[in-house]
């Protein structure tokens, strides 16, 4: 009975060994292949979208021998360098101007082409404070608190129609920040978080379990 006893505590000790091993190696591994998929998936649509645009002569696979990954990324990055450097001069900025005068006048493809150059201002910084200030926004219910980013003040028809002051909220569902809803609100309502819009949508991203605690630490530490 006691050699029985001893073999399964023996076994019982080669299992839970065995699954710290499976959690550990798990930590480790899925994060770095997911991030490598990503990147990888990334490059792999770049180097298909540079195919279909730039003609078949100029694309460097049609006199290498062997097709090399990324050649899609610098491309698209040399493109929008070069652009930005003739963007910066004065033909750039008439050329700048006559597209949006020529396609600000075009139905349905003038929504798309404001929408989008708005949104490509804000994100790289030209709109001063959009999406840069994170708050918390009571809802769905009383008590019951979410993340949300400061767009600036709401529209003037919005204002005048509850005829009060409001701002509008993005607030972004989790995991995935790139849709979500967008609220009007009395700037009262809102209650500032001490965190940077990095740090609150990583939050978000996380599902809440990457705090700002969390970076601090150092690997091997509890």
């Amino acid at each position: 009975m006691e050699v029985i006893n001893s073999v399964d505590d023996l076994g019982g000790k080669k299992m839970k060994m065995i699954k710290k091993w499976f959690i550990a190696g798990s930590i480790v591994t899925i994060p770095l292949a997911v991030t490598l998929w990503l990147v990888w998936s990334t490059v792999a649509w770049l180097d298909d979208l540079a195919s279909s645009i730039i003609p078949k002569g100029w694309h460097p696979s049609s006199y290498l021998p062997v097709e090399i990954p990324g050649t899609g990324l610098v491309i698209i990055v040399s493109f929008i360098l070069v652009s930005g450097f003739v963007a910066a001069g004065w033909l750039g900025r008439r050329a700048d101007n006559l597209s949006q005068a020529v396609l600000g006048r075009l139905p349905v493809i003038r929504i798309i082409y404001r929408t989008v150059r708005k949104i490509t201002e804000t994100a790289l910084g030209r709109s001063g404070s959009s999406f840069r200030v994170p708050v918390l926004i009571e809802f769905p219910y009383p008590d019951a608190w979410c993340v949300g980013f400061i767009a600036g003040e709401s529209a003037p028809e919005i204002q005048s129609a509850v005829k009060e002051r409001t701002v509008s909220v993005f607030v972004p569902t989790a995991p995935n920040p790139t849709s979500g809803f967008l609220i009007n609100i009395r700037r009262e309502r809102l209650r500032t978080i001490d965190m940077s819009a990095e740090e609150a949508l990583r939050n978000i991203v996380s599902v809440g379990l990457v705090r700002r605690n969390d970076e601090t630490k150092e690997p091997g530490n509890d």
